[in-house]
């Protein structure tokens, strides 16, 4: 989460993609990847109120491909 935190000030404006991979891993999860910790990591991060609290703070906008996709081709508005 700290790190995630840390960055969105920097931010310039505009799109930023950040990729989180959240996964509460199982014991067969090896045997499908060795990012287990990494995934863990993601997930706490993104539950974590603090983050919540810097993207609010910061006034990010979180979208989705589909949405961002929208957005571009003036089907929807950046406002929110």
């Amino acid at each position: 989460m700290a790190t995630v935190a840390h960055m969105a000030p920097s931010l310039s404006p505009g799109v930023t993609m950040m990729i989180m991979h959240c996964t509460d891993t199982t014991e067969v999860f090896e045997y499908i990847s060795d990012s287990g910790e990494g995934r863990l990591g993601d997930l706490e991060a993104m539950l974590d109120p603090r983050l919540r609290a810097v993207i609010e703070a910061e006034a990010i906008v979180l979208t989705t491909w589909r949405e961002l996709m929208a957005r571009r081709n003036g089907k929807i508005s950046i406002s929110r």
